[in-house]
């Protein structure tokens, strides 16, 4: 019975704290409002939990108090001088108002509030140093209804922007007339006052703009005043309706230059306090910064940093840095130093720097620092390579970059590796045999900047030359036979021989290695000794040791009519000017072998050029040398090696490998001319030992230029070099000197005016002497066909 009895109470219970019993009482602003109170049956625990309902400043909620306080403890102890609550009492409940200090001692208190659902807002006797504050209820079984319970405290005006300033009293706007200041409204003191007529506005002018972040007014009236904010040109910015309670009004505004306050119509006003709050704006910008210098630079890494001399301004917040006019970066205000990034090759760039306020001041700009990165070298260009002989070894060379580059070296890569750094446009680079490798070259400045890489080249080395020669062969025999005598010895051991060469009487018989341990000699005299050695020569060329020496004698030869001479010999020199090409007219004979072919340097001794007879009609000498002269024969060999007398005898000059090169110095360049080369597939221009020029064929002269180098002024070496088929350079054709004119000069072509002078009196001499000179020509080719 008694649990059912409980659950019907608290129903009612319920019911009753949601059930409004009469109209609702609107109030806001206490120093409870809105906050959780503590239901406990003393002020130390809190055995019944919080609640919001007795502040919520909503009349249709309460509290059912019974023998209970209904407390609050404030952060740190505060001054009372007003309470207001709103409650009902039930039966003979009774609620009493307890004041409370640090320490739970009693400060002061109001007993047997006598309420019945009325709410007036009671001032006190400002108590101060209260802790806590508690509404009790002291009756033991009813309990009290509490809808509202706040307390409240003075309000404090001071610290505003009109702190005991005098606020002017004015008929009409704009507001110009400050001829009636009033007091009493700006002191911080309630108990001071203005009375102030209808129909007229209060106003304050600022010396300057303000930011106005809220207001205070405490006045009494049975209207409203209005108070509007005014920007300086006398526009209302904002404007609002105040009650007068003295509560702090939140606004924000920027740019208030007035505040005009206004009554409703025809009320009387007893202002008591006005205030604004805010800031007066920092407008008085900082120095600009100083000490802006120039600290370091990398063009490799496109960085450049910058240092300054701190502000000292209390309220610095940041710095700005600017570059070409736009903003780089925002800096903290500790920063005294900077590195700009990303900066690009060739690009101009100026920076400036400028300090900012906490307020959004900016500084005027500092000095300004103008930066231009450098930029790199142009790409190298002429790259070509060459495998040296010495095997194992690539010789680059490449056209120098111009002046304008600044270079101070070059760089070699292969296949991308970085191999060697030079100062001049040529290098040796060592490289596997017989493995191709691509070739690179770049250009570098005095601040290490890298040009782009050159157009790539393909190279292969050569094998190091092998310098050590086989053993020699064994066991040379010769056996003489008729028309010929058979050789035949042991091979020599070693792995790399490529053939041998044949000795009779000292001097060798075969141009070219034979690949076989055994060899006919044909031709000579029967009847007379010859001495035999054999040679082994390997792949490289090296040639061994003499065998020993076997003689032998031709037998009596059965045939011994040689066949008639060849006829109709002629010589030239092949396209590529590698080779002397023969060709004669073939000889009819049952027997012939063949030919042999013999060659001299000076028509008088010739030696013979093949080991074997040759089979055709045409034969190729070659030759690697210039402005040579070389006689030719040819006989022929039958198979008893009877050999036929010498065909005519044909003479050929090889023309010239060496260009003969002339300057003509200007101030400002150096043309360089020569005359063509036969076979020439290039020409390779020098300038004081660089190569400045690497030209085809069809181009026969050149204009060295200043930025390759040329000096007008100073005596450099300039050298012509053709370049051939098989890789071969020709000798230099050197010219040097400061290609000015002097006294030497004019001596050496007097003396060529002369020379010429010389040639065309004895062109007369031979032309009016010719007809005899032809008769005695006649007569020597006569006696000497006779005399053959």
């Amino acid at each position: 019975m008694k649990k059912k009895l409980a659950v019907l109470m608290a129903s009612v219970l319920v019911l009753m704290m949601v059930v409004p019993l009469t109209t609702a009482f609107a109030y806001a602003g206490g120093l409870l409002n809105g906050k959780a109170l503590t239901v406990s049956t003393t002020i130390t625990t809190a055995d019944s939990g919080t609640t919001l309902y007795a502040t919520d400043n909503n009349n249709t909620s309460y509290w059912n108090l019974g023998r209970q306080y209904l407390y609050y403890t404030f952060a740190s102890p505060v001054t009372i001088n007003a309470y207001q609550i709103n409650a009902v009492l039930r039966g003979s409940s009774n609620l009493s108002l307890y004041f409370f200090d640090e320490s739970g001692s009693v400060i002061s208190s109001i007993a047997s509030l006598q309420l019945n659902k009325t709410s007036v807002k009671t001032s006190i006797t400002p108590v101060s140093g209260v802790k806590k504050v508690a509404v009790y209820n002291g009756h033991s079984s009813d309990s009290a209804e509490v809808y509202e319970f706040d307390v409240f405290t003075a309000p404090n005006y001071s610290g505003g922007l009109l702190d005991n300033k005098s606020i002017y009293l004015t008929d009409h706007t704009p507001l110009t007339d400050l001829t009636q200041p009033k007091t009493g409204m700006t002191d911080n003191n309630e108990a001071t006052s203005y009375v102030w007529p209808s129909g007229n506005y209060l106003f304050y002018q600022f010396s300057s703009d303000v930011n106005v972040t809220g207001f205070r007014a405490k006045f009494t009236s049975s209207g409203n005043v209005k108070v509007v904010f005014v920007n300086s040109s006398q526009q209302d910015i904002s404007s609002t309706t105040s009650t007068g309670t003295g509560s702090l009004e939140p606004v924000t505004l920027t740019g208030v230059r007035y505040v005009r306050l206004l009554s409703t119509t025809g009320v009387q006003v007893t202002m008591q306090e006005f205030n604004v709050y805010g800031s007066v704006p920092d407008i008085t910008p900082p120095a600009a910064p100083t000490g802006f210098i120039s600290t370091a630079s990398d063009a490799i890494k496109g960085t450049y940093s910058m240092g300054w001399a701190a502000n000292t301004e209390s309220d610095m917040k940041e710095y700005q840095l600017w570059q070409n006019g736009s903003l780089l970066v925002t800096l903290p205000k500790t920063s005294t130093a900077y590195m700009a990034t990303g900066l690009q090759a060739g690009q101009t760039y100026q920076f400036v720097l400028k300090a900012v306020d906490t307020a959004g001041n900016v500084s005027t700009n500092s000095n300004t620092l103008s930066f231009t990165m450098p930029k790199p070298p142009t790409k190298p260009t002429g790259l070509f390579a060459t495998a040296l002989p010495i095997g194992e070894k690539i010789e680059l060379q490449w056209l120098a970059n111009p002046a304008a580059d600044d270079v101070a070296g070059y760089i070699v890569y292969r296949d991308g590796e970085k191999m060697a750094t030079v100062s001049r446009t040529l290098a040796v680079i060592s490289a596997e045999a017989n493995k191709e490798y691509t070739y690179t070259v770049t250009a570098y400045n005095s601040v290490g900047l890298e040009s782009e890489k050159s157009e790539g080249v393909k190279a292969t080395a050569l094998v190091t030359p092998d310098t050590t020669p086989p053993d020699e062969p064994k066991s040379l025999k010769a056996v003489g036979l008729e028309g010929k005598i058979q050789l035949s010895w042991n091979k020599s051991t070693a792995s790399d021989v490529d053939g041998y060469f044949i000795y009779r009487n000292g001097t060798r018989i075969n141009a070219e290695p034979i690949t076989t341990n055994s060899f006919e000699v044909l031709g000579g005299t029967w009847g007379t000794l010859y001495r035999f050695q054999v040679t082994a020569v390997d792949k490289s060329g090296n040639e061994s040791g003499k065998s020993n020496e076997a003689t032998a004698t031709l037998l009596k030869p059965s045939d011994t009519t040689p066949p008639a001479k060849p006829t109709g010999l002629t010589a030239a020199i092949t396209s590529d000017a590698m080779f002397i090409k023969l060709n004669w007219g073939a000889v009819t004979d049952n027997a012939l072998a063949g030919y042999n072919v013999y060659v001299s340097s000076d028509g008088v001794g010739y030696e013979k050029l093949n080991a074997a007879s040759v089979k055709e009609t045409t034969f190729l000498h070659p030759y690697n040398e210039g402005n040579l002269t070389f006689y030719f024969q040819v006989t022929a060999v039958d198979e008893a090696g009877n050999e036929s007398k010498p065909s005519n005898t044909v003479k050929i000059k090889t023309p010239t490998r060496v260009p003969d090169g002339e300057v003509n110095p200007t101030k400002p360049s150096l043309i360089v001319s020569w005359e063509a080369i036969t076979g020439a597939t290039a020409y390779l221009i020098y300038y004081d030992g660089n190569l400045v020029a690497n030209v085809g064929t069809n181009v026969l002269q050149y204009e060295i230029k200043a930025n390759q180098g040329y000096d007008p002024n100073n005596q450099k070496e300039v050298v012509i070099k053709a370049k051939f088929i098989d890789g071969s350079v020709g000798q230099d054709a050197t010219k040097s000197g400061n290609w000015g004119i002097n006294p030497l000069d004019l001596v050496q072509s007097s003396m060529a005016v002369v020379a010429s002078l010389a040639g065309f009196f004895l062109l007369g001499v031979v032309i009016a002497l010719f007809p005899r000179i032809l008769r005695m020509v006649r007569a020597a080719i006569r006696q000497r066909r006779g005399y053959q």
